[in-house]
């Protein structure tokens, strides 16, 4: 299977409020692994076990939100997400430049 045809067994499998549970249960999990990396209590490798449970969440958030009728379409949510993200970048370019 595809990496986005496994995002959506698992969505189908344990439904969407589980899945979110673990979204926030993963990023909790991250926010913890990178203090303790910055605090040299563990090491590099460990905080990107988390990044990649996060980004694999992620992924299945972005498949829940391009399923939802009322958000819209998976085109329109990767429009919103490709505009948000030039703009962030953007913003961030001229905080840096000031």
């Amino acid at each position: 299977m595809e990496h986005e045809e496994i995002l959506k067994a698992a969505i189908e499998k344990w439904g969407v409020p589980h899945q979110l549970n673990k979204l926030k249960e993963e990023l909790a999990e991250l926010i913890v692994a990178v203090s303790h990396w910055e605090q040299g209590r563990i090491a590099i490798g460990d905080v990107v076990v988390e990044l990649v449970d996060v980004t694999i969440m992620l992924g299945q958030l972005g498949a829940i939100l391009s399923k939802d009728t009322q958000a819209g379409t998976k085109e329109y949510i990767d429009n919103l997400f490709t505009m948000e993200m030039e703009e962030k970048f953007k913003r961030l370019e001229d905080k840096i430049k000031q």
